[in-house]
Order: C-alpha cells, then structure tokens, then sequence
C-alpha cells in the first residue's frame, strides 16, 4: 500500500484495494477468501475486509451452479436421441412375387466340400448369418438331400425391415458428416468400386491366417469411436493440468500445513483430482461397457448390456410427467377425497408422513438419472430372470411399454395392496422380447414390373 516503502505514504486513492488471499478456519474446514485492505476516505485509517461484494461474479457461480446440476439431473435427457439409434426395430413384410423365382440350390453341411461335378455361382454360409429362420426349417422338416442339386420355387420373400432406415416422402437424408460417418465408422466404403475387392482380400499375405481388410479396419473405427467420445472430458483435463494443477497443489498444501480439512468447492474434479480412484473407476467402467457393446454382440440379438441401457432410455422417452404429478397431488388431497371435510384433521397426522415419502418417490420419476437407474436395475433383473428361465420368444415388439409403476404409489393402491389377503404370487415368466407384444400382420406389397 505503500509502493514498497515502509515510511512512505499510503498510495491507494479512491476505490483502489490492496488484496491477498487467506485461509479461514470454519469449523476445521478451510475456506480461502480474498482479504482486501483500503484507506477510507472518511476516518483517514486503513481498513482491512474478507467482505467482497461482486454481483456479476456470484451471477457467474449461480449459473455454472445451475448448468453443472441441471447436466447431473437431466443429463440423460441430451442422449436419448443417440441412445436409441443404437436399438434394432426389425418388423416383417411379405414381398409377393408375380411369377415365383426358380432356383438350383445344393445344401450341405460346413466343411463338406461338394461333388467335383457341380459348380456353384454363390455358396452362402448359415451358421454364420443371422435369420434365414424359415429356410432352416424347410430344410430340417422336408428332409432335402444334402449334397444334391435341388430344384426350388420361392413364391415370396419374407424380410425385415429396420424403420431408421426407412425414408420419409421426400426427405432426402445426405450430409457431409453423415456421409463421412457411414463411409468410415460404418465402413461402407468397401462398397465403392476399387475397394470392393481390396476389402476382401487378405491384410496378413498368408493362407494360414485370413484377416480381411475390412474387419481390421471395422474394429479399428470402433476403437476410435469408443477413444473419441469422451473428447469434452479431454479437453477439460487439458485446462486443469495446464491452467488449474498447480494452483490447486499449493491450496492442498497451504490446507494440510494449517492443518484444517479440505471443503467441497462445488467441483468434484478440484476435491478429488482426475486421479482419485473413483474417476479411475469411471474410467474402468465406461471403457468396459464401451468394450461390451462395441465387441461382443449376441448372435442373432442384441447383446443384454445394450439391451439394457436402451430399454432403460426408452422408458424415459416415453415417461409422461404428467402422471407423475397427478400422483403427487392425489397423495396431497387423498384426506379430502376419503373423509370430505373431517380431511384437515386427518391430513395432520397423514401430510407429514405421506408428503415427503411421496415427493422422494416422484423424484425418482422427475429426476431422469435417477429414473434411468432404476429402470437399468429393473432391466437387469429382468434380465436376470430371463436368463434364467425362458419363456416363448417372440420375434417382432411392435407396442412399446408404457411405465405405469408411478400409479402403485397412490395412497389407494398401497392400502388396498396391504389390506389386500390371500395374495397369490406366481413365478415371473417375462422376457425382455415378450414385454407387451402383439404379432403384426404381414404387409404385403405387390412389386412393379421388372422388381
């Protein structure tokens, strides 16, 4: 305050300060405050003050306050879109053929090799494509010769149809970042002429071992789809040890020689460190699930995780908050619905029992990650239970599910559920293919001339 002269004269005029920052003790927490030092105007002596008014500076805390908890809470909200892109939503049609293809085919078994008199245009390999589900069965219950030359007429084909990749009447889906994305994630470019066959061919220059090109590079975008989502978070540990590492070092220092206990300063990444074991946790957990999805599908389904977590995205898409809150007011007022208006007495002793374990339960409903949670645990158990014991299967799911378990929580229902004797429980045979379905009619469709 004196330009660095002790005997000098006090240089700070009007609103200049002179600030530093301190460690306060509360309660054994450190907390650091900027402790600013000024000459008042009115008494001539120098004031000192941890009291620091900034309204656009606490404006900025209250926004980013609000923006990290509103990404924490509704976070989920934001990828429901990306989620159920992952989904397969097959529905059957029937394509009626005019005039019934006629076709030589030879069956016969993996490995066999054929007779050296026949020759064959194509040879397509059953235990290594999915569906054909039809075909199998023909060929198993009619007892078609293997090995010999067949005559066959189909009169349809029978196909599935996955809706995303149906167009809407003039709607033309092409883009830059799209193309680029099917083109190398998706590796559709082994469809386009000079690398139809480069794609086939064999990476390793050896009839030992065959790995195509194709599936090299097929996992190879998988791996860099999986190292590239978290780019956000990338770029966040960027700013922290380049900006933020040193700083918040001497801090936790400054902390452990006051001996005082570090506070929580609404950044879980400045309290624990990206090292700390539960962000390597996190780190263990995505890569695996990435991994899981991204690596190991089922043969002819999805594989259960994916399953899981899109099941669970779908009940929060189709969530209606409405219900919800009808509920919570149908708890409220439950006193004067049932005892007209003896209602207020009763509710004395009703509201502080019922109201607050009504609003822990609608938040589970209100709050999407919360609701995703639960709904992955329901998921998981049913798939469990799945597992366990299977029950019909059925191909097509054409009516989604619609979450009702919000209406078990009205004062109504759970007294009639514990009033309710005699309660037969039977053993659950649901599936996650048998949740709620009804067997589509097949959709017929009469091709042009020339189709």
């Amino acid at each position: 305050m004196r330009d660095f002269n002790a005997s000098g004269p006090i240089t700070t005029v009007g609103e200049a300060r002179i600030c530093n920052e301190i460690i306060v003790d509360e309660d054994g927490y450190a907390k650091f405050r900027h402790r600013c030092c000024f000459k008042s105007d009115v008494t001539g002596d120098v004031d000192c003050t941890t009291d620091i008014g900034n309204f656009w500076l606490r404006l900025l805390f209250y926004t980013l306050n609000v923006v990290r908890f509103g990404v924490l809470c509704f976070g989920p909200l934001l990828f429901i879109s990306s989620i159920l892109a992952m989904s397969k939503d097959n529905f059957p049609y029937v394509v009626k053929l005019k005039a019934k293809l006629k076709r030589v085919v030879c069956f016969n078994y993996a490995g066999k090799k054929l007779p050296p008199d026949i020759s064959v245009k194509r040879t397509l390999d059953l235990t290594s494509k999915k569906g054909f589900p039809k075909l199998r069965n023909l060929v198993h219950c009619l007892d078609i010769p293997l090995g010999e030359p067949v005559r066959v007429r189909f009169p349809q084909y029978d196909i599935l149809v996955d809706y995303k990749r149906t167009l809407n009447e003039n709607t033309v889906p092409v883009g830059l970042l799209q193309s680029l994305f099917n083109t190398l994630c998706k590796c559709q470019i082994r469809f386009v002429g000079p690398f139809k066959e480069c794609c086939k061919s064999n990476m390793l220059y050896s009839e030992k071992r065959v790995i195509q090109w194709k599936k090299f590079f097929r996992r190879l975008s998988k791996i860099l789809l999986i190292l590239l989502l978290p780019t956000p978070f990338y770029l966040r540990l960027i700013i922290y040890y380049v900006y933020e590492y040193d700083s918040l070092l001497n801090r936790k220092r400054a902390i452990e020689l006051a001996g005082l206990r570090e506070s929580f300063e609404n950044s879980l990444m400045h309290y624990l460190t990206p090292e700390h074991g539960l962000f390597v946790v996190m780190y263990l957990v995505y890569f695996a699930i990435a991994a899981v999805i991204a690596f190991m599908p089922r043969v002819g389904k999805e594989h259960r995780v994916k399953k899981i977590i899109v099941e669970s995205f779908k009940d929060l898409k189709r969530l209606n908050w409405t219900d919800t809150l009808s509920m919570v007011v149908a708890n409220v007022i439950w006193p004067f619905q049932r005892f007209g208006l003896l209602g207020f007495f009763v509710g004395l002793l009703y509201w502080p029992i019922a109201v607050p374990i009504t609003l822990v339960l609608a938040a589970g409903f209100f709050i999407p990650t919360i609701y995703v949670t639960i709904r992955m645990a329901i998921h998981s158990k049913v798939a469990t239970v799945v597992k366990a014991r299977r029950s019909h299967r059925k191909t097509y799911k054409v009516r989604p599910d619609i979450d009702q378990d919000m209406h078990r929580f009205g004062t109504d229902n759970l007294i009639s559920t514990f009033t309710k004797k005699d309660t037969v429980s039977h053993e659950s045979t649901i599936s996650l293919d048998d949740l709620d379905h009804i067997t589509p009619k097949e959709h017929m469709i009469e091709p042009d001339e020339g189709t």
